[in-house]
């Protein structure tokens, strides 16, 4: 992931463990770990409009290349290796199989 994706969940992270943790007021730890943010301690927490599309952009592009990568390893499981199906040595193993 890139540093503006990174930079984004590690603001997320901040944010949500302050409002889960300390019932939504920024104290000090927060106004510490994101201060570009400029937080004032004893403020309650407020997400901007912008703030939340920058978040959503983020966690989209995040599960979209994952999805994509998931998507890519199945695609190429599922290929798997060639098999020679003209091979004699294969059909009459698995007619002497039957057979047997």
């Amino acid at each position: 992931i890139d540093d503006g994706m990174r930079r984004a969940f590690f603001e997320m992270n901040c944010l949500r463990n302050a409002i889960a943790h300390n019932a939504s007021v920024v104290d000090k730890k927060l106004a510490e770990e994101v201060p570009w943010l400029r937080l004032r301690v004893g403020k309650p927490i407020e997400i901007s409009h912008p703030m939340f599309e920058r978040y959503f952009k983020a966690s989209h592009e995040y599960l979209t290349s994952v999805v994509n990568a998931l998507t890519d390893n199945l695609s190429r499981e599922r290929k798997g290796p060639k098999r020679d199906l003209t091979n004699r040595s294969t059909r009459t193993r698995a007619t002497s199989t039957r057979a047997g």
